[in-house]
């Protein structure tokens, strides 16, 4: 589950990537991938990212673990909210609007 402060984060870190990490190449970007990158992610493709995420908001939703199904029509602001509706099997997702 994702919360504003995570995202925030997120925010941040694409911000300090396209500022620091860009413009000292690829070789100093390779050691935090898990997996080799063939092609990193320009300057420019990181701002764009950063644009994706900027008016981004987080919502919760009750969901279903086992059949990955939505288990109620409403999006919340509110994760407590969204926890209410939640009983063994299921948990909150985190949706992204933006």
């Amino acid at each position: 589950m994702l919360s504003e402060v995570q995202l925030a984060t997120v925010r941040a870190a694409l911000q300090f990537w396209r500022e620091e990490m860009c413009p000292a190449g690829d070789e100093a970007a390779d050691r935090y991938f898990d997996e080799t990158i063939e092609n990193h992610l320009s300057a420019r493709q990181v701002q764009n990212l950063e644009l994706r995420f900027e008016h981004a908001a987080v919502r919760y939703i009750p969901y279903n673990r086992s059949t990955e199904r939505i288990a109620a029509p409403h999006l919340f602001s509110d994760r407590r909210l969204a926890q209410r509706l939640t009983w063994d099997g299921f948990a909150v997702g985190t949706v992204l609007l933006g």
